[in-house]
């Protein structure tokens, strides 16, 4: 995994832009979206996300985040 600031453990990064890498390695960052792609056949969120957090795991996927109520 590549990275130029924060902590890189075994197979986990914590980096200040989401990191790539291969295999079963982990990396997340401070990137963030407010919008992402078309839901396609998931199913619908509860909520409007305030937001999703990018991150690596084999390949990059976001995770969506809520405001606490």
């Amino acid at each position: 995994m590549s990275s130029t600031t924060g902590f890189r453990g075994n197979s986990i990064t914590l980096a200040s832009a989401t990191p790539t890498g291969t295999g079963a390695q982990i990396g997340v960052g401070n990137t963030v979206r407010t919008t992402v792609g078309g839901a396609g056949g998931g199913s619908a969120l509860p909520a409007t996300p305030r937001g999703y957090l990018e991150i690596w795991i084999g390949t990059k996927r976001q995770i969506p985040y809520f405001d606490v109520p």
